[in-house]
């Protein structure tokens, strides 16, 4: 069964990361497919494509598919998707994902709601790459005032973090 939970991801971004705006084309995309799936006329005779779940948590698009045929149906519609111009999508196992290390930062200060983080970490360590960091969490505190972030930092950043 944990086979059916599987992982949307952008084969041009070394961790598969898909933006929310980029997530939200390719949902509408396969929705749309989906629809045309299930108004044709083979599909009639058979079951179609359902699913359990669709999460998008991390920069990563997490779907639990509801048997192995729907799981064939999203590999082969995924690869053929072009939901933004140079799209290469593919659909991983959930271990195949790039593995990304949980860390915490804490920014202390004016709790302000647009606050760029990575702005802030990258102006004090120019030679971090932080555009690769996947947002986990953001909660903004008022009581001491500052910012809770949770990021995935992805081995080679990591080895950088570490030699600091």
């Amino acid at each position: 069964m944990s086979h059916l939970k599987v992982a949307i991801i952008d084969k041009d971004n070394p961790y598969g990361k898909i933006t929310t705006v980029r997530e939200i084309l390719v949902k509408k995309t396969l929705m749309g497919e989906l629809d045309k799936t299930i108004l044709s006329a083979s599909c009639s005779k058979t079951k179609p494509p359902t699913f359990r779940s669709w999460t998008h948590s991390g920069a990563i698009i997490t779907v639990t598919c509801d048997d192995d045929l729907t799981l064939e149906w999203l590999k082969t519609k995924v690869t053929t998707l072009k939901t933004w111009e140079e799209a290469t999508l593919a659909v991983v196992r959930m271990d195949e994902l790039p593995k990304l290390t949980k860390a915490s930062l804490w920014i202390p200060g004016k709790a302000q709601a647009d606050l760029d983080e990575k702005e802030v970490v990258l102006r004090q360590n120019p030679n971090l790459h932080v555009a690769k960091w996947c947002t986990f969490h953001h909660e903004i505190k008022k009581d001491p005032k500052g910012h809770l972030f949770g990021f995935g930092i992805g081995n080679e950043e990591m080895g950088t973090l570490k030699a600091k």
